[in-house]
């Protein structure tokens, strides 16, 4: 497992607690911070572009700003129905 693979699950799961499971780049790395993973701007972006080559979320852009949405192969993914090499599978009690 990498860094790279923890910080995508993480803002998976960051997306599936947002509301409509859409949240900003910033609102996401506010919150990783706030649960202790840090993560620049750049890092956060390369995550996202990512995720959405793969098809674990929908990105648009909007003014400079990344959005991400959490799209079902993403969804199935953090359920543990489906695996996307290189993310990290979720352990016991991260969907709480």
């Amino acid at each position: 497992m990498t860094d790279r693979d923890n910080l995508r699950l993480l803002l998976l799961l960051q997306l599936n607690q947002s509301p409509a499971y859409t949240a900003d780049q910033e609102a996401l790395r506010r919150r990783l911070g706030q649960s202790g993973t840090v993560a620049t701007r750049d890092q956060v972006r390369t995550e996202l572009a990512w995720l959405d080559n793969v098809g674990a979320i929908a990105l648009r852009e909007s003014g400079g700003v990344f959005i991400g949405m959490l799209g079902e192969e993403g969804l199935e993914h953090i359920q543990g129905a489906r695996d996307i090499p290189g993310i990290r599978k979720p352990g016991p009690g991260e969907l709480a």
